[in-house]
């Protein structure tokens, strides 16, 4: 983190069985900042790059080296420790996963940059799609008494340093995990969705459309796009933007597809294709053998595919095409799987969390310090927020005579909450919960329908935009003429497979319902409860079905996908 010429490096920490969606949420403080790191600037420190590299790599890991030492030996030894119940227990602190972009992840497994921080592909073969032995930290550890053994001198940088690169090693002598038990960088360096996947298709697949499709055109087709409400429409195109967060990234993941097509070779189409479907189910928040399977089968139809970005000149640097994909961050993608089955769903592991806290834990502190010492006065400031967050919490439940021991509720909860201290008081004390600076809740539109088994629900305001309108005038403003006999096919039970023509209504037959005026809504909101995860209600969505006009001749509508049952199909219209 920069701070106005002053640099350091937070360090966060959080425990592995808190669950996921909880733990991904900043505002449910399940993370905590245990140091500020120094960082080696070279300003300061004027030499070759290659010495401040690896000195700023020796410093950090010495560093976290002080930070962890009780860790290590808890997880040799075992600590007692109050678990939320306040029974004690022995516990063994491991080392399960670190979150961190790939030149991170180097630094920690203290390797080279032409090496994988988790396997044993070097640069020619970052871009082969083959899986490769896993790099130990037991390979890295004998690497580096190998140099020892040579009889080099770990402070005489520059033998050291030239040793290192022959062995593939970054030069650290010292890596923090060298002696904590069950340690090892090929299984806690998890992949990093958000510079491993979203970063590395700014950098490169996307680069490649815009060469291939000329930016001009691709542009013009992001423009073009149909608007959806809570979705960013690229009203200026995605060309000219020099810095995109990981948002946008996403953003254009959904729809470069589509915009490439007609554009480019199918074969062009059906690599981009299988890369993002590739992407999609590395984010999967539950895997079985299938669809881990399904998900290595993308990557491998990737790149059979993936020549045609070269023998179309897509694939160009600053100095014209290239002839080759050795891209370090695509040298990850075939450990996913093995990493997957080790760890659990990889989207877990993104650094959007980490992101945000270096402003929260780290940005905001310093701006209130006077510049001198700053770091005593960021750890004073975050120790003081934390005190008086549970302070809040315990004044609180005092006040209202409640309970200090948040019981666990049997009952399993129709709806997750991601924010464990404003669930707890909204069942001990209720309404208190807001005053927590907890998230604003998800509004549940399935307490407020009948069925309460469905998967969807529905919301309109409670005044229409049109109400009291006849058919017929319905009909005329939205410029579709079928629409009574569509709706007689609907209540008929007419089947759409049985109607094999136009629908059409015979002037002498009338709509069986007494009524002829109808309320019309623009816009309705649609929820859906997470198919792989039945306690989470999702963010409801808007759909728009807005009449032509002069701004939208055509209207301004969404398309919805529908899935019906048997019985269901009979009745569509």
């Amino acid at each position: 983190m920069g701070t106005g010429g002053l640099h350091l490096h937070p360090m966060f920490i959080t425990i592995a069985n808190i669950d996921c969606d909880i733990r991904m949420k900043t505002s449910s403080h399940a993370w905590e900042c245990v140091a500020y790191i120094p960082i080696v600037d070279a300003d300061t420190f004027p030499m070759h790059s290659d010495f401040t590299s690896i000195l700023h790599d020796r410093v950090w890991h010495a560093c976290v080296d002080k930070v962890v030492a009780s860790l290590k030996v808890a997880a040799q030894y075992g600590r007692m420790m109050a678990d939320p119940r306040g029974d004690l227990r022995l516990a063994h602190t491991l080392l399960v996963g670190w979150i961190a972009d790939l030149p991170e992840q180097l630094m920690i497994s203290a390797v080279s940059g032409a090496c994988s921080p988790s396997s044993m592909a070097t640069t020619k073969g970052f871009g082969d799609g083959k899986v490769y032995p896993p790099r130990t930290g037991q390979y890295t550890l004998s690497k580096i008494r190998a140099l020892f053994t040579n009889g080099i001198d770990p402070w005489d940088i520059p033998r050291w340093l030239n040793a290192s690169k022959a062995a593939g090693l970054s030069g650290v002598h010292q890596p923090f995990w060298r002696d904590w038990p069950f340690a090892d960088p090929s299984r806690f360096l998890t992949p990093e969705i958000l510079h491993t996947v979203h970063k590395f298709f700014f950098d490169h697949p996307l680069n490649w459309c815009k060469v291939r499709v000329g930016q001009p055109e691709l542009d013009a087709r992001f423009i073009s796009m149909h608007r959806r409400v809570g979705f960013r429409h690229f009203s200026t195109g995605i060309c000219r933007v020099k810095q995109l967060t990981g948002r946008e990234h996403r953003d254009i993941q959904r729809t470069i597809v589509p915009a490439i097509y007609g554009a480019v070779e199918p074969d062009f189409v059906s690599a981009m294709s299988a890369l993002i479907d590739f992407f999609y189910q590395a984010q999967a928040p539950v895997f079985t053998d299938g669809s881990i399977d399904d998900m290595v089968r993308s990557l491998e139809l990737f790149h059979s595919k993936k020549q045609i970005f070269l023998t179309s000149g897509s694939r160009a640097g600053k100095r014209g095409g290239m002839e080759h994909f050795n891209i370090p961050k695509l040298g990850l993608f075939p450990g996913f799987a093995f990493a997957i089955k080790e760890m659990g769903a990889i989207f877990q592991y993104s650094a959007d969390v980490s992101e945000k806290l270096l402003g929260t834990d780290a940005k905001v502190p310093f701006r209130s310090t006077n510049h001198r010492d700053f770091e005593e006065q960021c750890v004073r400031h975050l120790d003081r927020r934390d005190k008086i967050r549970f302070f809040h919490l315990y004044t609180t439940l005092k006040f209202n005579g409640a309970s200090l021991q948040n019981i666990i509720s049997v009952a399993k909860p129709t709806v997750t909450t991601l924010h464990p201290a404003s669930e707890w008081l909204s069942h001990v004390v209720p309404g208190e919960d807001r005053r927590l600076g907890a998230p604003r809740s998800i509004r549940n539109f399935f307490c407020e329908q009948d069925n309460i088994d469905a998967q969807i629900a529905h919301h309109v305001t409670k005044r229409p935009d049109l109400p009291s309108t006849t058919i017929a005038a319905i009909a005329v403003q939205y410029q579709l003429h079928d629409i009574p006999a569509a709706i007689g096919d609907y209540l008929r039970g007419v089947p759409f497979d049985n109607r094999l023509s136009p629908r059409c209504l015979e002037d002498n037959d009338h709509l069986p319902f007494r009524f002829v005026d109808l309320h019309v809504w623009h816009k309705f909101k649609i929820q859906h409860i997470a198919s792989l995860q039945p306690n989470l209600i999702l963010p409801a969505q808007t759909v728009k079905a807005v009449p032509p006009s002069i701004s939208h001749p055509w209207g301004d509508c969404d398309a919805v996908r529908c899935e019906l049952s048997e019985e269901q199909t009979k009745r569509a219209c």
